[in-house]
């Protein structure tokens, strides 16, 4: 083997090795420091800080289905625990969209807070968001 293609092999091992080298290190970062908490009810603690549900049933401006998931995927790897919304949030998008984020995470690890006495009712119409009506 000629002298540049020994080179070239041995940049190529050595890009691979820092390749590997920062995603070790960026995989074994500490923790981040637990959350506050406060407790709601007896035997109902969660994290000061929670998400909001209103940005992910479109309020405002809209939000793709990704950026949703990966906010909630981001928020419970954060170690956020209280999670709030509403069926008016997108006439039931955020309430579908927790569902689908939520659904792999130990039912045990957050709290859902969800609005009650506002409904969707179906709207065979085809209402301003296809499907639902506020009831």
């Amino acid at each position: 083997m000629d002298t540049k293609k020994q080179l070239a092999l041995a940049a190529g091992a050595s890009l691979g090795l820092v390749a590997l080298y920062r995603w070790q290190r960026r995989s074994k970062k500490a923790a981040p420091p637990p959350l506050a908490k406060r407790r709601l009810a007896p035997g109902l603690e969660v994290t000061v800080l929670g998400c909001g549900g209103a940005s992910l049933g479109d309020l405002y401006v809209e939000t793709s289905h990704e950026a949703a998931l990966a906010t909630l995927r981001a928020s419970l790897d954060g170690g956020i625990q209280f999670y709030d919304t509403a069926p008016w949030y997108g006439c039931g998008l955020s309430e579908a969209r927790f569902g689908l984020g939520l659904a792999r995470a130990d039912r045990e690890s957050f709290a859902l807070n969800t609005k009650v006495g506002r409904t969707l009712e179906p709207d065979l119409g085809g209402g301003p968001r296809r499907g639902w009506k506020h009831g």
